[in-house]
């Protein structure tokens, strides 16, 4: 059976505004189709519906509020947040006021650096309400080492789907729209694989553990040229954040 969602039989859903989420107008993949006069979604199983019926028979144990804000958290991108502080450019304080600023904050932090100190981990401590790790690297270690590092270190102790990295900020328009276009991919248009901002760099690679695991042995060599790795491998799932 094909999956399709009957939106109007969500509780969320009103002839009006028709979704109070926008689903509808933030799908993009091709093989979703949306249909305006029978107010369905073909070929997609949404996230974010819940039955009106089944509220009705719930509601007085929970408010239409309430459920809402249940159901933003349930679909809340699950992920990690790699931070390579060398070639960063800012300060402590942009850092935390950069991630803290996120709408979807990660689910827990690891900065890796040559340029890490005590003092940067204490202002971490008092200020980031999200688990961290801090690495201090060796002068011979370079980033691409230090990225699978970091996420061996994850999959081992983390209980998060994903990871991001991050070696610049002023790449993007901000973080936050970057955060909020990986959230749409995944999460609303249930895309999956490696995504990249720019093929020819590892600023704001934005992965799956699963994603990951499959590199298994080759993993060192798509950090190191991913446009050479893309070509052995052309059937690996690479996305382009501006495609």
């Amino acid at each position: 059976m094909s999956k399709k969602t009957q939106c109007d039989k969500c509780i969320f859903y009103s002839e009006e505004d028709w979704c109070e989420f926008s689903i509808p107008e933030v799908i993009s993949s091709k093989d979703i189709l949306i249909d305006m006069k029978n107010h369905t979604i073909e070929n997609y199983n949404c996230g974010y519906a819940f039955g009106k019926d089944t509220f009705e028979k719930n509601k007085e144990n929970i408010t239409k509020e309430e459920l809402k804000l249940s159901i933003v958290e349930k679909n809340r991108i699950n992920y990690t947040l790699i931070l390579n502080f060398d070639t960063l450019n800012k300060t402590i304080s942009e850092i935390l006021e950069t991630v803290n600023s996120l709408s979807f904050k990660p689910k827990n932090i690891i900065c890796f650096g040559k340029t890490i100190q005590g003092d940067m981990v204490a202002v971490f401590e008092k200020y980031l309400n999200i688990p961290w790790k801090a690495n201090k690297i060796l002068p011979h270690i370079n980033e691409q080492i230090s990225i699978v590092s970091s996420v061996d270190t994850i999959l081992d102790k983390y209980n998060s789907r994903c990871f991001l990295y991050i070696s610049e900020f002023d790449s993007f328009s901000s973080l936050d729209d970057l955060v909020n276009q990986i959230h749409i991919s995944v999460v609303i248009n249930h895309i999956y694989g490696i995504m990249l901002y720019n093929k020819n760099s590892l600023n704001g690679l934005f992965m799956t553990y699963d994603s990951y695991k499959i590199l298994g042995s080759d993993k060192l060599d798509f950090f190191y040229d991913t446009n050479k790795f893309f070509i052995k491998n052309p059937d690996c799932n690479l996305v382009l954040y501006n495609d």
